[in-house]
C-alpha cells in the first residue's frame, strides 16, 4: 500500500504515518509539505490514499483536490481540516472522498482512511 501525506506540519505528517502504518502489512509513505509538492509526488507514483491538510501555504487543500481531480478521478482523497464550517461540503464537492476534523484520535484517522480506501475500491470496481 502506498500513501501520500500532505501537511505543512512535519509533526502532523509523522503522527499520521505512525497511525496509518497499521493499515496493511506493508505501507510505503511519501510526504509533501504543500500542494505543489503533492502534485509532483503524484506524477512520480500512484497512491492508494492521499491524506490532505486543508490549510497549507503555496497551494491549499481545496486547490490541491481540484488539481488532482482534473487528472485523476480514482485515487481516494481524505481531507483533514481544523474547522467544520464549509470545509467538509467543499471537500466533498471538490472531489475528496471524505474528511476528518482536527484534532482527531488515532482510531478516528484509521477508520476514515479504511473507509476511504474501501469506498474507492467499490467505486472503481463498479
Amino acid at each position: 500500500m502506498n500513501i501520500l501525506i500532505v501537511d505543512d506540519s512535519k509533526t502532523m505528517r509523522h503522527i499520521q504515518k505512525q497511525v496509518l502504518a497499521t493499515l496493511a502489512p506493508r505501507v510505503d509513505f511519501s510526504e509533501a509539505g504543500d500542494g505543489i509538492g503533492a502534485l509532483l509526488a503524484m506524477t512520480e507514483s500512484r497512491f492508494n490514499l492521499v491524506v490532505i491538510d486543508w490549510t497549507m501555504p503555496n497551494m491549499n487543500g481545496q486547490t490541491l483536490v481540484e488539481k488532482i481531480r482534473e487528472r485523476d478521478q480514482t485515487t481516494p482523497l481524505l481531507v483533514c481540516a481544523t474547522h467544520a464550517e464549509k470545509t467538509q461540503v467543499l471537500a466533498i464537492v471538490r472531489g475528496a472522498i471524505d474528511y476528518i476534523l482536527k484534532p482527531f484520535t488515532p482510531d478516528m484517522l484509521l477508520a476514515k482512511a479504511q473507509q476511504s480506501i474501501q469506498s474507492a475500491r467499490r467505486s472503481n470496481a463498479a
